[in-house]
Order: structure tokens, then sequence, then C-alpha cells
């Protein structure tokens, strides 16, 4: 037997006994802190939800943070988790940028928006990877289900457009999700590293700790992966093959209409919308180069807010001046979380911060 077949077998050997050993100890031995699994629940009518009641462990980025929900299933604090409402004043809705994940609720645009605004009854609807399709089936469900909202807040994510691309509605109005083309290869690739963190602690920690040396020790460009994410590109790419057979155009115009539905609804209940829209790290990049506070995410929903929106809530302007007086890499480390396209805490205070120069209860 040769070295080398030698050396190939004693790797072998290692590799697998110390996978099999994370995988027992992980799922088998280890104090369960991340409950992702447990929180995050599909639905029958709008795709994917919160569970109701919860209070636990969530986890990104490879930090722990506590998170809590209400019987209805929407991020709360955690003194309320089984304090039941079904009339709200305001609603927000989103995606993971409006439910905040990697922050508590405290730490949130929304919860700090509502201790400030103790007297007014507040809601966040918002869930990882929603889209306008979900936002319209949600908030339609629960006002079937007698719910009422004086104000609806939808904060269009950059990712919404590419979501548009996999998300329909069945004969029974339900939501579904499919994938075609580069979205299935993503969907397949964020499955596996799913799988991977969940099943197998020791490695994803030590993976962490490598990269995070690495990028610690980066002299020239500390995140180059948040500014060329395919996932946000086609505010400068309109030709991105990212967006399923429909297209960037195609994706931005089923948006466009799940949201003029949406709009249509509330208007025959009174309920009032607004629209927000604030940057990823590849706009602001965007920004700086076109000298411009303004991008085609800002100019599609302005133009959908005519006559439509009681605000128009942009935080894009406000990335631009942040930046002119400093620089990218500044603002970034200032606002979002290192490694992430999603903001921490001093992000969610700069929302926070807008909202409050803002009459929505009028």
């Amino acid at each position: 037997m040769s070295w080398i077949k030698t050396l190939f077998i004693q790797v072998s050997v290692v590799v697998t006994l110390f996978f099999g050993s994370d995988f027992i100890y992980t799922n088998y031995l280890s104090m369960p802190t991340n409950q992702e699994k447990v929180y995050r629940i599909k639905h029958d009518v709008f795709h994917h939800s919160l569970s109701p009641s919860f209070d636990g462990i969530g986890e990104w980025g490879g930090e722990a943070y506590r998170v809590c929900t209400d019987p209805n299933g929407f991020k709360s604090d955690c003194e309320n988790i089984f304090t039941s409402n079904t009339n709200f004043d305001i609603a927000f809705i989103g995606d993971s940028f409006t439910e905040a994940i990697g922050v508590t609720y405290e730490d949130s645009f929304v919860g700090l928006f509502a201790n400030t605004y103790t007297d007014l009854d507040v809601a966040n609807l918002g869930v990882s990877s929603y889209a306008p399709t979900v936002y319209r089936a949600k908030i339609e469900d629960f006002i079937n289900r007698g719910y009422t909202f004086n104000h609806v807040i939808v904060f269009v994510d950059i990712s919404d457009v590419q979501d548009e691309a996999t998300y329909f509605r069945d004969t029974r109005g339900n939501v579904l999700q499919s994938a075609d083309g580069a979205i299935r290869q993503q969907a397949i690739f964020s499955r596996v590293k799913s799988y991977v963190a969940d099943n197998f602690a020791l490695f994803a920690y030590g993976y962490r700790l490598v990269k995070q040396i690495l990028i610690d020790h980066e002299d020239n460009e500390s995140v180059p992966d948040v500014f060329t994410l395919e996932r946000s590109e086609w505010t400068y790419n309109a030709s991105s093959n990212a967006y399923g057979s429909i297209g960037v155009n195609g994706s931005i115009e089923k948006a466009v209409s799940e949201m003029s539905i949406l709009h249509d609804l509330l208007e025959s209940k009174g309920v009032k919308l607004s629209v927000g829209v604030y940057p990823w790290p590849a706009q602001i990049r965007e920004m700086m180069l076109n000298d411009s506070d303004t991008n085609l995410q800002v100019d599609v929903w302005r133009d959908f807010c005519v006559n439509r929106c009681f605000h128009f809530i942009n935080m894009f302007p406000r990335y631009f001046d942040l930046v002119k007086n400093s620089s990218i890499d500044d603002v970034y480390r200032d606002f979002f979380i290192h490694g992430d396209v999603h903001y921490n805490r001093e992000g969610n205070r700069l929302i926070y911060k807008a909202l409050l120069g803002l009459n929505l209860v009028e």
C-alpha cells in the first residue's frame, strides 16, 4: 500500500469520525440554543410565518439573540407573548429587515417605535423572505379573519424583486413558491448551508472563526461579498439572469401589481398605506458611483406611491449624506451587521428616527 493511499484512508477516517461526532453532538448531546426551526413555521395561506406565543433563541450570523412573538405570530416584546389583540393602529410589514433578524425586538425599528408610542397598538407582521405577493396575502388573510388596521406601513426590500419571481398564488389564493434557473441554484446552496449549520455545530463554529480571522486580517476590502450579491444587483443590472424566467422587469411589474392590489384592498377598508425603502450595501455603493441619492428602487416605489401612499419613507438620502460625510466602509461598519446586508441596532435606529419625523397616526 503506497503512502498516498495510506494517507488518504487516514484522512478519510478522521474526517468521517469528526463529522459523525459533530452530528451526534449537535443533535443529541448539546443543549439546544438556536431554535430557528422551532419558531419559523409553514403557513397554508401566506406560505410561512412565525410561531405564536414563542419565547426562545434565534441565531443570525453566528450570534444568538432572544426572539418573542405574540399569539398572532407577530414579533413582539417578551412581556406580551400571551396578550392577544386583533385591532391595531399601525401594522408594519416587510421581510427580514422589518422582522429585524439579528437584533431583539427592543432594538428593532418597530420595537423602538412601539416603545415610544405606548398609547398605540403596533404590530410587526414582517418575516424573513416575504415579498409583495406575501404582504398582500397576509394582510388580506388577517382582514378576512376580522382583524383591523388603521395604517399599514410596507417596507419593500431590495430582495423583494427577486423573491417575486418565485411566489405565486393558487386557485384558492394561497401562496406557493417555485424557483427556476439561477434562483433554484441559490436556493439549493442556501438549504445546504442551513443544513450544515443546523446539524454540524462544531464545524460551523470553526468555519465562522476562521472566516472571522481572515476577514479581520484583510488589508484592502474587509467585506467584498455584500456589495456584489446577485440578489441586490437588479437596480443597476437589468439584464441579470438571477431573476427567473420573467427577468428583472417582469419581477418589478409583478411586485408593483401585487402592491396595487394590496392598496385597493386597504383603500376599500379605509386603511391608510405607506411605503418605505432603504438601501443594501450594493445600493450605497451605487449611489456614490452615480453621485445621486436615488436609484431604480426609489423610482419604482416613489412612482407607485403617487395618489396611493400616506407617506413615502425614503432612507436613501440619509445614507447618501452619511457616506458623503465619511466613507462607504465607515457607514457599513456603523449601520450593518458585520459580513451581512442587514442592519444592526444603529441601522434600525436610523429608520426609527425617520419614523419619528412623520405623522403616522393622523
